[in-house]
């Protein structure tokens, strides 16, 4: 298994224009790819694939016009998407999810599903909601849930653990560590969660540490 990351200064800046416009870069990204020198690249590593995995479906159509077929097509999803941007829509986000984009997220969406040769899916729930809302049939998805590669990600040892608490003045406290984007309705869900607890724990040992654009 060979994973492919390729961007380049046109699809970072464009991606950046449409957030400062506060739209949904990724629902743009397969005009943005189309529309980059990557065809060629692309192409050429379909050519030496035996199956393509794309990587959620915001860049699917993009692929699947270039495939042409010629290969079997894997998508992998992280989330159902409609859902969370739906989410969002209800919340304070930084960026504009209208009824025409929440449409054009469950279209993009439910084509992806139709089109993969195969879907994973991350759990029980999301696997039930795209057969039943996008009419897939379940026997097309597979669920592989998330995990934790524990041969990479080892703990932290006690000796490391301690000197960086004294580095953050956190010598005596017990620390939990939250980390994510401020733009997955997921993680601002969990933050007010937190918050909640950290409320009605009301103890002075416990510090509750929150990292990333969230924070």
């Amino acid at each position: 298994f060979t994973e492919f990351c390729y961007s380049s200064p046109y699809i970072i800046l464009s991606s950046a224009i449409l957030h400062k416009l506060k739209r949904h870069p990724l629902i743009y990204l397969n005009l943005i790819l189309a529309s980059s020198s990557m065809n060629k690249f692309i192409n050429k590593k379909i050519e030496w694939a035996d199956v393509i995995q794309v990587e959620e479906h915001w860049q699917f159509d993009w692929i699947y016009k270039l495939n042409k077929g010629r290969k079997k097509i894997v998508l992998d999803t992280q989330n159902v998407e409609f859902i969370l941007a739906k989410e969002s829509a209800k919340k304070e986000i930084k960026l504009n999810f209208s009824n025409s984009v929440l449409d054009s997220i469950f279209q993009k969406e439910k084509c992806a599903l139709e089109r993969a040769d195969l879907v994973f899916a991350a759990s029980e729930e999301d696997k039930k909601w795209f057969a039943e809302n996008y009419h897939i049939t379940q026997d097309k998805i597979k669920i592989i849930p998330n995990g934790v590669d524990t041969r990479d990600f080892k703990p932290t040892r006690e000796n490391e653990r301690l000197k960086i608490k004294e580095e953050l003045n956190l010598k005596d406290k017990i620390i939990i560590l939250f980390s994510g984007t401020a733009y997955h309705y997921p993680n601002i869900e969990s933050l007010q969660f937190i918050k909640s607890l950290d409320a009605s724990i009301n103890r002075k040992d416990i510090v509750f540490l929150i990292c990333g654009s969230i924070g």
